[in-house]
């Protein structure tokens, strides 16, 4: 445990000079139990990924800045949400993240499309500077100009804070976020695959899962038969798909098998017993973490492939959900997000004039003493050694916007997982008639793309490699329901290429590319 010095003053005129500093230092300790609550691992998940987003938040606006600014200065509408369950979990800074956090709600909702004539109805905004979708500076586009599946991610998220945090939003905060749902919802029953340019089968796991659980959830806070109905419909068709080889159709992603155990988390902790989406989800959450414990190389810091949709080729190199679930469960330095990212600190905002300030670090700490050259009477503030992730030196990084969802919801979803294979995520597990290998065969089946189930074979060594590939038979186009070629790897090498060089890799990609990046040579094993 590190030790922070502070050292108060009366004369208001330093407080200017000294507010300057307050951008890098160590996250602010909150009392909230809900956050205090949780494992040591999830806590730091938590702390870490709210105090990045804290350095995006602007206040001017009540949005988050883009977090990988493609945009200058622009903002983004589904990280804000996730930022904002963070705040009302926080519940600091003398009341501000509480405000903060309703300021987002509200800027989203005012941001909803809703004219019911239109085919994004009940979708938001992806940043509030673009122009109105449909209109002639912008036309509309499927996964464009908007996005259909931001229903799913924002009415998600204003679930979980109604349910987790509802004696912090005000009445009319909450009759707007009831609105928003009803109207998210009623948009999300305009999408069927094929149907003007949509692609929302029940094979499209993830946005599935999660249209399923917020049309359920919303019909039954609304009384509302007919969504209640609609939604244990389209959750049976899914949960018909994942019993035919206890696989999720959209299988093996770092970054989408990650997104589909956090709705599966929903599935399981919101709805009411007799709900099939309560009786299915703790078992499709155990039978997918089965299948990941075969994939998942402690050496590689990787699943094996082959991956249905990937965002790169080293999970150590790209930010992935499925890496943030990892750090709740065997913590940050098990799983795949790279000790390489850089760490920097940063200091609670306070609201007190400071005079001085000393930093004590740890024995053995890299951080230096951080002097300020004033003095007057001291208190200290206790606050841990370890420092604040910077995501952006990763690929993919908005995604760790992902975290203060995840770490609140981390308890209940790993009760669900099966205790035996978390021994297997740390040390590597042979299969029983091997002592440093072991194979994994299954099957997934994403109809109507496929017109035969996708067979998966996967072989991983002990000394730091994994081969993986699948089968498959696509008619129209190739990537499954995402409709992605680039992001589909049906056979994938990976191999440990040293520790400054990390993970080789060759990739098999469609129609006839192949792609292989190493800074050394695979040595495999003699047969």
């Amino acid at each position: 445990m590190a030790s922070l010095n502070f050292t108060f003053s009366s004369n208001p005129s330093r407080v200017l000079l000294f507010s300057s500093l307050l951008i890098v230092l160590i996250p602010a300790i909150h009392a909230a139990s809900s956050v205090s609550s949780l494992p040591l691992p999830a806590q730091s998940l938590f702390n870490q990924s709210i105090a990045w987003l804290d350095t995006f938040f602007d206040d001017n606006v009540g949005y988050l800045h883009n977090l990988d600014a493609q945009s200058a200065l622009h903002h983004d509408t589904r990280s804000s949400v996730w930022y904002a369950v963070g705040l009302l979990a926080r519940d600091g800074n003398l009341g501000a993240d509480r405000q903060n956090a309703l300021r987002i709600i509200r800027n989203v909702v005012q941001g909803q499309y809703k004219d019911p004539s239109e085919q994004w109805f009940g979708d938001y905004q992806q940043s509030p500077e673009e122009p109105y979708v449909g209109s002639p500076a912008y036309p509309a586009k499927i996964y464009g100009s908007w996005d259909p599946n931001w229903r799913g991610f924002v009415g998600t998220t204003f679930i979980v804070m109604l349910e987790e945090f509802d004696d912090l939003i005000d009445e009319e905060t909450r009759t707007l976020m009831v609105d928003s749902l009803r109207n998210a919802t009623i948009g999300d029953s305009y999408r069927d695959g094929g149907v003007d340019g949509d692609n929302l089968y029940p094979a499209y796991t993830n946005p599935s899962l999660m249209r399923a659980f917020t049309t359920g959830y919303t019909g039954r806070f609304l009384n509302d038969s007919n969504m209640t109905t609609s939604a244990e419909t389209y959750a049976n068709q899914v949960i018909s798909l994942f019993n035919r080889a206890s696989t999720l159709s959209e299988f093996n992603s770092g970054t989408y098998t990650g997104v589909s155990l956090f709705a599966l988390t929903l599935w399981s902790k919101y709805l009411p017993p007799e709900s099939v989406m309560t009786q299915w989800g703790p078992r499709m959450i155990e039978a997918t973490w089965r299948s990941i414990a075969q994939l998942w190389h402690p050496r590689l810091k990787n699943m094996a492939g082959p991956w249905d949709r990937a965002y790169g080729f080293d999970m150590q190199r790209y930010l992935s959900v499925m890496g943030l679930h990892l750090w709740t469960l065997i913590g940050r330095e098990e799983s795949s997000i790279s000790s390489q990212a850089r760490f920097s600190l940063f200091i609670p905002v306070l609201f007190c004039p400071i005079t001085s300030m000393d930093f004590s670090p740890s024995p053995g700490s890299p951080c230096a003493s951080i002097p300020i050259p004033f003095s007057d009477c001291a208190i200290t503030v206790k606050a841990h050694k370890a420092l604040t992730l910077q995501p952006q030196t990763m690929s993919h990084s908005p995604d760790f916007a992902y975290g203060p969802l995840l770490a609140l919801l981390s308890q209940t979803h790993n009760s669900l997982i099966p205790p035996s294979i978390l021994p297997t995520l740390t040390t590597f597990s042979p299969n029983a008639n091997s002592s440093h290998e072991r194979t994994f065969t299954s099957s997934a089946f994403s109809p109507p793309y496929d017109t035969a189930p996708r067979n998966i074979t996967a072989w991983l060594s002990e000394e730091g490699i994994s081969i993986g590939a699948e089968s498959f038979d696509e008619k129209d186009v190739v990537g499954g329901p995402a409709e992605s070629q680039e992001t589909f790897n049906p056979a994938v090498v990976q191999w440990d290429a040293g520790r400054q060089d990390g993970v080789g890799f060759i990739s098999v990609t469609f129609p006839s590319s192949l792609l292989c990046i190493s800074h050394r040579s695979p040595s495999f094993p003699k047969f």
